[in-house]
């Protein structure tokens, strides 16, 4: 119902807001004349004397609570829409910090389909308002990749990686336009110049360091919030929509079948649940960034927490982590169940089976380093790829790389780079024992 009622919306704002002239651009959107059409378009009109241009969701919504419309197809599928329209707007006026980012004015869809160089039929198609890659097709016209892969710490992900079209659409999307927009001070993941060493630095030498999961961080955020980020920009509604379109998925049910069934059945339905729905695919180069401005409201209202309890707060991607002094330690568990109930309000669950409460005289760990004393790698990584280059200086590196890295120089330069980022003076003992070694 929400296709076809999405379609209509479409048709009715695309030209002149008189009753013919709906009515005609109704038939065409649908190839049919259905005699409901005329009284149709006489209650929208009754509804919106004027046109709700920028306002597409209100009229969207409208068409699809509709209950004479809703009598007429009760047990039956809505009729398919046949034909898209492109109606014209205008960017919204905002204010706030929105107003001074610096995003490409996109009025309406055709404008979007020239930004990304597409014909309009190809933007409808990677949007996929119609939701058609969720059906059985043919694997060809999909424009995913789905893997199953087991999880460090137990479990399984499913990785949804864009196949070559749509991932150079997604990282376009991010570079002119997501790329400008930036998140919340204490969100550390997938912003330049910041990571898991400041995730971590912000904890060390704390009496008391809680880190907390959000379970399914990314099919968490669904398609109704990225299209309400995308609004807040200034884009009209028609241009939200698709712009949503282009960053979401709802997954196959043909792959959801195939989702392992050695997962505990809770958490397998759980999971089923929020992939069957429009959510931020993980493997999209645009979920990392919207994710995080999906998750600003979280950052606030934990921030605000934190500094009512005289903690400190930090997140990377779903790893929330606070520490403080005794306070914190004597009330660690009212803590953890306000950030819960925060986390739940907003749209995301707490995993409560991996909540950490890492206390002073024990090893405190964020992002695998330590950050009891200063944020370090543990010592036992560090050793480990000591002996790693010693051994390489004196048998070569190909007898070291046991796990078979096809890139294995790359791979000890960046664990190299790795500790040197955390404790320079570590750094500088690999990097000159890295050099002794005949690459």
């Amino acid at each position: 119902m929400n296709t076809f009622a999405r379609g209509l919306a479409l048709a009715f704002l695309d030209g002149d807001w008189q009753e013919e002239e709906l009515l005609e651009r109704g038939h065409l959107c649908l190839a049919a004349r259905p005699r409901w059409m005329r009284p149709l378009c006489r209650r929208v009109l009754a509804a919106f004397p004027t046109p709700p241009r920028g306002r597409l969701q209100a009229l969207v919504d409208f068409i699809a609570a509709d209950r004479r419309l809703g009598d007429r197809f009760q047990g039956r599928r809505a009729p398919p829409v046949r034909r898209w329209f492109f109606p014209s707007s205008e960017m919204v006026p905002i204010g706030g910090r929105p107003a001074q980012f610096s995003v490409p004015p996109l009025a309406n869809v055709r404008a979007v389909a020239a930004w990304l160089g597409l014909e309009d039929a190809g933007l409808l198609w990677f949007c996929d308002l119609a939701g058609l890659n969720a059906r059985p097709v043919a694997d060809r016209l999909r424009h995913y990749d789905f893997h199953f892969v087991r999880k460090r710490s137990g479990g399984v992900r499913l990785l949804e990686a864009p196949r070559s079209r749509m991932k150079a659409l997604q990282r376009h999307l991010l570079r002119e336009l997501l790329g400008n927009v930036p998140p919340h001070t204490a969100a550390c993941g997938f912003v330049r110049g910041r990571g898991y060493p400041q995730f971590a630095a912000a904890h060390s030498g704390q009496r008391v360091v809680v880190r907390i999961d959000l379970e399914d961080f990314f099919a968490s955020v669904g398609y109704g919030r990225v299209r309400a980020i995308f609004a807040r920009l200034g884009y009209p509604d028609e241009v939200a929509v698709v712009l949503a379109g282009l960053c979401t998925l709802r997954t196959p049910a043909d792959v959801l079948k195939r989702f392992p069934r050695s997962m505990p059945i809770a958490d397998r339905s759980a999971a089923v649940r929020r992939l069957r729905e429009r959510h931020l695919p993980q493997g999209a180069p645009t979920s990392p960034a919207l994710s995080n401005l999906a998750a600003v409201p979280l950052d606030l209202r934990l921030s605000g927490l934190a500094r009512v309890w005289g903690v400190r707060y930090s997140r990377y991607a779903d790893d929330l982590a606070f520490s403080g002094d005794e306070r914190l330690s004597a009330g660690v568990e009212s803590l953890i169940a306000r950030v819960a109930a925060i986390a739940i309000d907003e749209g995301f669950r707490v995993r409560y089976r991996k909540i950490r409460v890492m206390r002073a005289g024990h090893r405190q760990q964020l992002g695998g380093l330590v950050v009891n004393a200063a944020t370090n790698v543990p010592r036992s990584e560090y050793d480990r790829l000591r002996a790693l280059l010693h051994n390489a200086a004196r048998t070569g590196p190909d007898a070291q790389n046991r796990d078979g890295h096809p890139a294995f120089q790359e791979h000890v330069r960046g664990r190299i780079a790795w500790v040197a980022a955390t404790n320079a003076s570590r750094g500088a003992r690999l990097w000159e024992a890295y050099r002794r070694v005949r690459w």
